[in-house]
């Protein structure tokens, strides 16, 4: 499932998951010690961060299609 985030500039984890996409290519997502999934898409705007992430953990897949979907 291809979830796309959109954060601060003064959001220091999305800038730490923005830079080392860029940097190495790979990002992986999660919570704590919980693995997610993994960046997909990291786009810098002037306004904030913009994070495509590939979930792939079947419980945060089934949490996701139980919350209203955000427009924008």
């Amino acid at each position: 499932m291809l979830v796309r985030i959109r954060s601060d500039l003064s959001d220091p984890g999305a800038r730490e998951m923005y830079l080392r996409f860029k940097d190495e290519g790979f990002c992986p997502f999660g919570v704590k010690d919980l693995h997610l999934g993994f960046v997909r898409e990291a786009t810098e705007t002037t306004s904030g961060y913009v994070l495509t992430v590939d979930i792939s953990h079947p419980a945060a897949i089934k949490y996701l299609h139980s919350k209203p979907q955000a427009e924008g």
